[in-house]
């Protein structure tokens, strides 16, 4: 793509800028950034937020590095990539009221395939912190059978993500580099 899709533009902001303003408006007030590229460009641009850098070379190893930082105290955790435009804040109240006791993680579902955001309970991550290899976020997600529920959203953007240049300008994402 050029430069770190997270700081790719939709509608004239960037798509990490757009994921925090859908989760802040949720009230929730912290959120972790994992990537080395990123955090030397936010630093001190994005408030609250930690900022973690992983040399991690998987994607499951850089989200144990940002889930180990998070207080102990946390109910309930989203997990997103942001190479997707932010879900709809139906889709965020949705999965939030969709978590039980019953439940360590509520993912959407959009016409029959499964997206992001992820939203897990702490106990859910504790066995991918203590691994030296840690499984990815499917696998855990996989290992919960039950205590994994599926909510389905009228929500595209839970499905929608690009890897090509050609998918980004076709979901109306536009690089500011």
């Amino acid at each position: 793509m050029g430069g770190p899709k997270a700081l790719l533009e939709h509608g004239g902001r960037s798509l990490l800028a757009q994921h925090v303003d859908a989760f802040a408006a949720l009230g929730i007030p912290r959120y972790v950034v994992v990537r080395p590229e990123l955090v030397a460009h936010l630093r001190g641009s994005l408030g609250d937020a930690v900022l973690v850098e992983s040399d991690a070379d998987f994607q499951s190893g850089s989200l144990a590095r940002a889930l180990a930082v998070l207080p102990a105290e946390l109910e309930r955790v989203f997990v997103t990539p942001v190479d997707l435009p932010p879900p709809a804040r139906s889709t965020l109240l949705a999965l939030e009221a969709a978590l039980g006791d019953a439940h360590d993680a509520v993912t959407p579902r959009y016409r029959g395939k499964g997206g992001h955001p992820v939203l897990l309970r702490p106990r859910s991550f504790a066995a991918l912190l203590r691994s030296a290899e840690p499984p990815s976020l499917r696998s855990l997600l996989e290992a919960m059978g039950a205590r994994r529920l599926r909510v389905d959203v009228d929500d595209p953007h839970v499905v929608h993500d690009f890897d090509t240049p050609r998918q980004a300008r076709d979901a109306g994402i536009t690089r500011p580099w």
